[in-house]
This record gives C-alpha cells, structure tokens and sequence, in this order.
C-alpha cells in the first residue's frame, strides 16, 4: 500500500497513523451509511405502496411510522400568474427577495482596508463552517508515482 499523506494544492505532507486510523474508520462507517441508505429507501418504497397517506404504522414499543404526502407549490411564471390575477396577486401570493453578496463585495467587507466594506460590516451576516466529504479514491497505478512534498506548516 501506498503511503498516505495530506494533501493541500500540490503540496504533500505525512500524515499520522491516528488520523489515517479516523479516516480509514470514518470511511468504513460512511459506506455502511450508503449501502443502508439504499436498503431503507427500497424499504420506504414499499412501505408507501402498501400503507395509504395519512395512516401511521403503530408497532408498540418499537416505532411509529406516519406515512405522509407533501405537495410543493412554486410559480414558474409569475408574470402570468400576476395578468391573471391582476389586483389580487399580492393578497394572493407571497414574494420574497434574496440578497447575496458578490464575490467583490465578500473581499471588502473581509479586507479590512474598504472604508464601505467597514461600513456595512454591521449588516451583513456571516457564517463560517468546516465540512469534510468522503470520496472513493481511484485506484493507485504505481506508488512509485507518488512524491512526497514537506512543507514547514499547513497553513497558506
């Protein structure tokens, strides 16, 4: 087996046998997660062509499972929607407005240096998160291929 590493742009680090341990772990559990996944919408499925909406399977001490039916609604032309219903539109539909920020704006508010980005700082939320995915690796050819980059820190 090749030697694991991590990975940032073309720089390669080692990595620690603990965190390939959690990842190799991590890995096992989100393909258990998929496959089971698959099992219970092909339950699902089932379960909805045998037990009408609106009917809830009662197994006492175990589970309830409540079988419902949702409908969404979206107006795809709200031009003719509104000719239609002329005066009766705005009693009759809800609309709202999203604001997001450019890419530009984003670097002025973060910059520092803006006096606008400053300015409107107060007003614009942010929230930062941390995501991970796993992704089924392609199969390594050679591992001879592989080099192995050292860089002082992970960081930019």
């Amino acid at each position: 087996m090749s030697t694991s590493y991590l990975k940032k742009g073309d720089v390669q680090n080692p990595v620690d046998r603990k965190t390939v341990n959690l990842a190799k772990k991590g890995w096992e559990i989100k393909q258990k997660i998929v496959e089971l996944e698959g099992q219970l919408k092909a339950v699902n499925d089932k379960i909805i062509d045998q037990v009408p909406a609106g009917f809830t399977i009662v197994i006492p001490g175990l589970v309830q499972i409540p079988v419902a039916e949702t409908q969404r609604f979206s107006i795809t032309n709200p031009d003719a929607v509104r000719s239609v219903l002329k005066t009766r539109f705005d009693d009759l539909v809800d609309t709202k407005t999203s604001y997001t920020l450019t890419k530009k704006l984003k670097e002025m508010v973060l910059s520092g240096d803006d006096q606008d980005g400053l300015a409107i700082r107060a007003y614009i939320g942010d929230k930062t998160t941390v995501a991970l995915r796993y992704l089924a690796a392609k199969p390594v050819k050679s591992t001879s291929a592989i080099k192995l980059f050292q860089k002082s820190s992970f960081t930019d």
